[in-house]
């Protein structure tokens, strides 16, 4: 029987206010649904708190919110949350909010743990996974228990955990299904890599392969690679303060930086941002990122207020 007098934790009662926030601007909020809403609302100081928190944002967000609108599906409350503020990113108000990193991206104020620019942070699972959070990140949990990185990079620690089957997570259109590993997921705009440190991974996207401990895979628009080595010093990097990529397009570089940049770093050329670059940057001075990259690869910069890099 669940208590009514019980206040429900931060988390809980903030992921309830965003949820009745964007099912008003989808013009859900009617009927019993309201009457729903209005009694969650009147529980608790902590409550309402909570809801005005979310509206506050929400309301900061607005430019584009009226597009939410416009998106509408017969999910469950947290689905049609998803779908009403993924169709709002679209919109250039709620990309220009976090633009700069001052408020939250839409991704981010959709999901139940996230971290800000530079920001990392250790989530444990209620399956007893332990999830540690890289900057710029972004992690859901369904209703039905369904983990998804939504964005950034994350490690996965299942070798304490207490599972009754095997633990699926999924970024983009990759799955991946373990029962006692240790692995890193990387859910980059163009790719989503996956590194397996300890014990086994399934990572399914079209195919299926079987990470083996040391291994990795990535999935791209021309769909799932080929498994290669991986040494335990290439996983998750980002632990150690240092940012390394070899062979990678300098557009995925630089959209890794400004996970941990204020501000954003913004190629202007698609042939620039296509070209394959490597290095190792060190995360403990993100004001530098602009001049090695010009250093580095000769390019040009302009710089616009807010911190903002145009690299050609």
């Amino acid at each position: 029987m669940v208590d009514e007098n019980e206040i429900p934790s931060l988390t809980e009662l903030r992921r309830a206010a965003r949820d009745y926030v964007a099912l008003s601007a989808l013009g859900d909020l009617t009927g019993e649904t309201r009457a729903e809403f209005e009694r969650w609302r009147a529980r608790s100081p902590q409550h309402e708190e909570a809801y005005q928190e979310a509206l506050g944002i929400w309301q900061a967000l607005r430019p584009a919110s009226a597009s939410a609108q416009s998106t509408h599906r017969s999910f469950s409350r947290r689905r049609l949350f998803y779908v009403g503020a993924g169709a709002a990113a679209t919109a250039g108000g709620l990309y220009a909010a976090g633009l700069v990193g001052v408020l939250p991206t839409p991704t981010q104020f959709l999901a139940d743990h996230w971290t800000g620019i530079g920001e990392r942070r250790e989530v444990m699972l209620q399956t007893g996974v332990s999830v540690e959070l890289d900057a710029g990140s972004a992690l859901s949990i369904d209703d039905d228990g369904e983990t998804t990185l939504q964005a950034g990079a994350a490690v996965f620690d299942l070798q304490k955990a207490k599972l009754d089957r095997p633990f699926v997570v999924k970024a983009g259109d990759l799955r991946c299904e373990a029962d006692s590993a240790l692995f890193e997921i990387v859910h980059a705009p163009g790719a989503v890599d996956v590194v397996c440190a300890k014990g086994k991974v399934a990572v399914i996207a079209g195919g299926r392969v079987t990470l083996q401990s040391g291994q990795r895979v990535s999935l791209s628009s021309t769909g799932l690679g080929e498994v290669g080595d991986a040494s335990p010093d290439q996983m998750a990097r980002w632990r150690t303060g240092l940012l390394a990529f070899q062979d990678r397009a300098l557009g995925d570089v630089v959209a890794d930086m400004n996970r941990y940049r204020q501000g954003r770093i913004i190629i202007t050329s698609a042939a620039v941002g296509e070209r394959r670059v490597g290095g190792v940057f060190d995360l403990k001075r993100p004001q530098d990122f602009v001049a090695q990259l010009v250093a580095s690869f000769s390019l040009s910069v302009t710089t616009l207020p807010g911190n903002i890099a145009l690299i050609s």
